[in-house]
């Protein structure tokens, strides 16, 4: 974890409230300007073969198929596309022909029944975006890019947040979490395989937070870090407590004329000002503290 992290802001009322009342917004990721953003690409297709999969040893002992069958055929029809399938042709080669029926049919009953878990839990994986709210942050105070994006091209300013000295039970802290990176979307099969265990112990809820935390490689250079809540039912955008800011930063091109009410804040909650500077030989910034 960083020692600190910052939050990047246009000035404006909203953002001047979240400054004065020691807030930060907390959003759906459906709002964030990435479409991708927290994506649960979860195939309904895939779980269901991974439901019938778990079944197939429980469908090859009711059916009595132990001895007849070997356990390398058993494990053939785990990997098909369609598991108790496979096990119903097995069972054509050695039942009459009422028992094919029969176990037939409880066959197409169950992958029916496995198809609506499926299709259920696919839903309620793509509502856990309504449900988790999200605020951004960066390791960097000194990106020209997201002066850019973030702050007004450089008129706004970036709050700084000191992560040592906030316990470790604290909320900001302990819900805090780096972005990783990646050109490929997150892989929900591990999940998926978790969700169909034998036992619930096996399921890891935690998981889908790592979609949330998973990004398009494009987005790298923002080295973000994200503050996450989630809730048992969908709930409003709202403002959650945050720290102390230990420092403020203006951009380069702050106008301390149209900023005044923003210095004013500051200096009444005593949060020390810097200054980002253009440097004359790099495209790089610096920052130079102001007097108190």
């Amino acid at each position: 974890m960083p020692a600190r992290v910052y939050k990047y802001r246009y000035d404006n009322d909203y953002s001047r409230l979240n400054l004065r009342t020691g807030t930060v917004w907390m959003a759906s990721p459906e709002s964030y300007n990435d479409p991708y953003d927290s994506w649960l690409n979860l195939s309904v297709d895939i779980l269901k073969i991974l439901l019938e999969a778990r079944l197939v040893d429980q469908f090859a002992a009711a059916a009595k198929l132990t001895g007849t069958i070997s356990e390398r055929e058993i494990e053939k029809a785990k990997k098909s596309i369609r598991p108790l399938r496979r096990i119903v042709d097995y069972i054509q080669l050695s039942k009459p022909p009422d028992a094919i029926l029969y176990w037939s049919q409880k066959a197409e009953s169950y992958s029916a029944e496995l198809l609506k878990y499926a299709e259920a839990t696919a839903l309620q994986l793509a509502k856990f975006r309504k449900l988790a709210k999200v605020c951004s942050f960066s390791e960097a105070n000194d990106s020209l890019l997201m002066w850019s994006h973030y702050a007004n091209h450089h008129r706004g300013f970036c709050i700084e947040y000191e992560l040592d000295s906030l316990g470790a039970s604290d909320f900001f802290r302990k819900n805090l979490y780096p972005v990783l990176y990646s050109k490929d979307f997150y892989d929900l099969r591990p999940f998926m395989e978790g969700l169909t265990g034998g036992s619930r112990q096996e399921f890891k809820l935690m998981l889908p937070l790592l979609a949330m935390l998973h990004k398009f490689e494009g987005w790298g250079y923002e080295k973000e870090w994200r503050l996450v809540s989630e809730t048992e039912v969908i709930e409003a955008d709202r403002n959650r407590p945050a720290p102390l800011p230990s420092k403020v930063f203006l951009g380069a091109r702050f106008d301390p004329s149209i900023g005044k009410d923003l210095l004013a804040i500051c200096r009444q909650k005593t949060i020390p000002i810097a200054q980002m500077q253009l440097v004359s030989d790099k495209f790089a910034l610096s920052s130079q503290d102001l007097p108190d």
